[in-house]
């Protein structure tokens, strides 16, 4: 068993997300679909299961470096908490606890006497908006608690892939995804896989060997080999605090286009139906007591409140360790 156990942490050592096979470019390119590596990135995995459908690092002309693991694992999450929310929010219930989340609403006479149907519209719009919020602000904590040692895998530091470059924008256009899949309606699962398509398409996905020439020319300066693992040399804190746009990481020299930004995701339909809620994180994620510790928080974490004050420590931490930091 403990040799199963070896091979198992080598094989995520050498193909887990952010910790890519070696191939020379830094990164793996392609997909692992219907468990066989695929090296067409056009010929992109149907959103199913995510022990398959999510594998491959892609680069794109407008948006650089995209993970479809995130893309997929975002719009996963994302459905997720719409239907969490939905639900809570149609029966006006004042609690829910869903993910790394507790939530309390207040709501208004308007909303409760508002007409069924009325209602089943507004309660939709409501949760898709808040759905992304939490899928993404879900993502930044999980980018946190690896950073502070928390591991998917207990044999696998997850250290190296923390705040990579690409993480907080795919999970972002995973949201994204997700919520125009969901609104679409019909199969979740097949708007996903071509909403995902027409996504890469319009950042001008690349081919394998392009993609990997274009990583290539950024080795020793975004990332660098390391016998074990790559190490990521650029790490990406950018969750649109300041412009309220969440902005790719783009290698320069490749396209004249400008990249494409994704907004962040907010919270304003709550306001404008009048509906208070208060989002806390709770006690049982990962590193939760590491995380408020080192930004010196009392209470309760709330992400509107604390994410900058966390994000500004981790970032004069990465800045130490000789890392650069896009924000």
């Amino acid at each position: 068993m403990r040799w199963m156990l070896l091979m198992f942490a080598g094989c995520v050592l050498a193909a887990g997300c952010g910790t890519p096979f070696s191939d020379g470019s830094g990164y793996e390119w392609g997909h692992t679909g219907a468990g066989s590596f695929d090296n067409n990135p056009f010929n992109l995995a149907p959103f199913g299961s995510p022990a398959l459908d999510g594998n491959g690092i892609l680069y794109t002309l407008r948006s650089g470096t995209i993970d479809p693991d995130h893309i997929y694992g975002w719009a996963r999450k994302t459905k997720s908490y719409y239907d969490d929310l939905y639900d809570c929010l149609l029966e006006d219930r004042k609690e829910l606890s869903s993910g790394y989340f507790k939530i309390r609403f207040e709501y208004p006479a308007a909303w409760t006497q508002m007409p069924p149907q009325r209602k089943q519209a507004a309660a939709h719009s409501v949760a898709l908006e808040a759905a992304q919020y939490l899928a993404f602000n879900d993502g930044l904590w999980h980018e946190m608690a690896t950073w502070y040692g928390y591991r998917t895998f207990p044999l696998i530091s997850d250290f190296q892939s923390a705040l990579s470059w690409e993480d907080l924008y795919s999970d972002r256009l995973g949201t994204v995804v997700a919520a125009e899949a969901i609104d679409t309606g019909g199969d979740f699962a097949k708007n996903v896989t071509r909403l995902t398509k027409e996504h890469l398409a319009e950042r001008e996905l690349v081919d394998t060997d392009r993609a990997r020439d274009i990583t290539a020319a950024m080795k020793n300066k975004a990332y660098r080999n390391d016998p074990l693992a790559k190490v990521i040399l650029w790490r990406n804190m950018d969750i649109g605090s300041g412009d309220g746009q969440i902005n790719p990481v783009v290698f320069a020299g490749f396209t004249d286009k400008p990249p494409i930004a994704l907004a962040a995701p907010t919270l304003s339909l709550l306001d404008q139906h009048g509906i208070q809620g208060r989002i806390v994180v709770s006690s049982s994620a990962p590193k939760y007591a590491a995380i408020k510790s080192k930004a010196q928080i009392k209470g309760d974490y709330e992400p509107a409140i604390h994410n900058p004050k966390i994000l500004a420590v981790i970032k004069a931490d990465a800045i130490k360790r000789g890392f650069q930091v896009f924000d």
